[in-house]
This record gives C-alpha cells, structure tokens and sequence, in this order.
C-alpha cells in the first residue's frame, strides 16, 4: 500500500484534495496514485474495501475513487458504506463492465459519478475535479 501525506489544511468549505483510492487489481493502483498526485492529488490506495473504510473512519478526504468490481466487497456496498461514515464524501466510480443499468445502480447507490474503463487520466481528474467542486452539504 502506497500511501499520501496529508495536505495543508483547507478554508472552511472548500474540499481536501485527498483522494482514497480503492481497487482490487494492485497494479491499477500503482499506476493511478503517481499519475494522479503527478496531477495535484494526495492519493492513498488499497486493494481491500474494508481496510479503506477503517481508514475513512479515521481520516477525511475531499473525494473516494471506488472499482465497481471487487471480491471483497462491490463498489456499490463500498458508496453505501462509506456514506454511513462520511456523508458529505463524493464517491467517484469506475468499471470495466459497465451497462444502462449499472449506471442506474451506481446512481441509486449515493456515488457521484461512474468512469468508464479504459479512460485516460484527463477523464477521472476531470470527474474528480467535479466531485471537488460540488458544494459541501
């Protein structure tokens, strides 16, 4: 597991650019933390949902980037879950299989928005300036 330092601190209502990746395939994490921190992030990865989510209990990041498809625990249960703790967290999703319906799935399920695998860096920065941007509730 790689692991960010922490960022300075943020005004009141502006959002932490610490992102909590999560994807059971180690070596997209190990390809997406560096390109994402080359392009502003502080970035901490796992490759276990519940280890991100003790870790979420703990720490507060400005947006969550979640596989939609792990053996442990779906990204789906993880938006849910990761709700529970921090409610004002958006969930940015990603997935190699994705339909109508899982867009729909992942809509019902609180994430903010769903990536396409493949994608190019600028597609996931754009969407997670997104989920940076949206007003904190």
């Amino acid at each position: 597991m790689l692991e960010g330092m922490p960022d300075a601190p943020t005004s009141r209502g502006e959002r932490s650019r610490r992102v909590l990746l999560v994807d059971d395939e180690r070596s997209m994490c190990e390809w997406l933390a560096p390109a994402l921190e080359a392009s502003g992030f502080v970035v901490r990865w796992f490759t276990s949902a519940n280890e991100a989510l003790a870790v979420l209990a703990q720490e507060d990041f400005g947006v969550a980037i979640a596989d939609l498809y792990m053996p442990e625990m779906s990204g789906l249960e993880f938006c849910h879950r990761a709700a529970r703790l921090r409610p004002a967290l958006p969930v940015v999703t990603m997935t190699g299989f994705g339909t109508a319906d899982t867009a729909r799935a992942v809509e019902r399920a609180g994430a903010f928005e769903l990536v396409p695998k493949p994608f190019e860096l600028e597609t996931l920065c754009a969407a997670l300036e997104r989920a940076l941007a949206r007003p904190i509730p």
